[in-house]
């Protein structure tokens, strides 16, 4: 009997090591999932997506406000983990005080033409002029924000965000935080499920780098004081994107 009970103690710990190292094996992916054609290099899928809340940027002392974010990407297979997106920022405005009254000043970004963002899987995030595609890299250039009566011309150059990562990419950060988002669906053909899955990205972007290019900040009389340096790396992003892919699953997953 003492010989059974030992068994059965032996087994249940197998069982649990067994668990334990399936769980520890498990890796975070963004993931396209299509019916009844799966998404792949000679199937690809379009992605899509909308700012869900107010996007903000502040560069120096300027507070940048725009209430419209839209993006666009391919993907070209199930599994990945670096997720390319484009990205248009609209219907902006800087921050402006006029006595006790805070009005906005209509500001214009990158020439209403989009930027680029890498996601990767563990948090951190590429930014800067790239070409929309399934392999989308971060080549050089620049965006842009030029507020309304040449006050300034901001310049928002290519970079990793948080800069760190350029050096330890392996390690675990939050510039991105992601999550999923469930939709009911009746389409239960492409969604036996009965819901469509969106990807969440909450963006929180700290210490990038910016410089003053054009304007009154940087001498032509009006902000010397407040933008007395003409560039910096303390500039700030937050905001969340909704991304889909039409008649797709597209979510952040374990496998």
């Amino acid at each position: 009997m003492r010989q059974l009970r030992i068994a059965i103690v032996l087994a249940v710990a197998t069982c649990i090591c067994a668990t334990t190292a399936a769980t520890a094996s498990a890796e975070k992916v963004f993931k396209a999932t299509r019916s009844p054609k799966p998404v792949s290099e000679s199937e690809t899928a379009k992605t899509a997506g909308n700012n869900t809340d107010t996007q903000a940027f502040q560069f120096g002392p300027f507070k940048i406000k725009c209430a419209k974010a839209h993006s666009t990407g391919i993907v070209n297979k199930e599994t990945f983990k670096d997720f390319a997106i484009q990205i248009k920022f609209g219907k902006c405005l800087t921050e402006a005080h006029f006595g006790l009254f805070v009005g906005g000043l209509r500001t214009t970004f990158n020439e209403n033409k989009p930027i680029g963002f890498v996601y990767h899987i563990n948090g951190f995030a590429e930014v800067g002029e790239a070409e929309e595609g399934t392999e989308v890299k971060i080549s050089g250039g620049e965006a842009n924000f030029k507020i309304s009566g040449k006050i300034c011309k901001i310049n928002w150059p290519s970079q990793t965000v948080p800069a760190k990562a350029e050096k330890k990419p392996e390690e675990e950060f939050s510039a991105a935080v992601y999550s999923n988002e469930d939709t009911p669906s009746e389409e239960l053909k492409k969604f036996p499920l009965g819901f469509q899955r969106r990807l969440v990205i909450a963006n929180e972007f700290k210490g990038m780098a910016y410089e003053f290019e054009e304007g009154q900040c940087v001498g032509e009389g009006g902000f010397e004081e407040e933008a007395a340096h003409t560039e910096g790396k303390t500039a700030r992003y937050t905001g969340t994107l909704r991304e889909e892919i039409k008649g797709a699953n597209l979510e952040i997953a374990e496998i």
